[in-house]
């Protein structure tokens, strides 16, 4: 069963891909880097339905205790390790899926604002649909004109 949706709605060569993520009734604005034909860790994720799974979003620090959880789109052809994490712009980004409140620009590049505190109230939902059905997984593809999803 789908319990995510991430539409996109703005492809822009060079500053990202734009669009929200839902979960049930909440919304947040999303930025992932810009479609490279689906190219590992430099390319958004292709439109369809995939399966997603807890995991462990590791942070390039010396201190194993910035690493935090996420949530993994596993089954992408080709592709693999693309987490839903924390991300303010595509210079945040490999492959994967950043959140904030809102677009904005921050240091002259399109992103996502206010990054931590919506993280952090998507893993709340996140972790409550798991609890309800384990079975999570998100429809990606671009906003139609009533606001859904149309994944393929």
């Amino acid at each position: 069963m789908i319990t995510t949706q991430l539409g996109r709605f703005i492809y822009s060569p060079n500053m990202g891909t734009f669009g929200f993520l839902q979960v049930g009734d909440w919304r947040c604005a999303t930025v992932e880097r810009e479609w490279k034909n689906n190219e590992r860790n430099r390319s958004c994720i292709p439109v369809g339905n995939y399966p997603l799974r807890r995991a462990v979003h590791h942070i390039s620090t010396p201190d194993p205790n910035d690493d935090y959880d996420c949530y993994e789109i596993v089954d992408v052809p080709d592709r693999s390790a693309i987490h839903i994490h924390i991300a303010q712009s595509i210079l945040d980004l490999l492959g994967c899926v950043g959140v904030g409140s809102r677009h904005g620009v921050l240091n002259n590049h399109w992103a996502v604002m206010q990054a931590r505190k919506t993280y952090a109230e998507f893993m709340a939902r996140m972790h409550a649909l798991e609890r309800q059905d384990g079975d999570l997984w998100i429809a990606i593809g671009n906003v139609v004109a009533d606001g859904g999803v149309l994944a393929s």
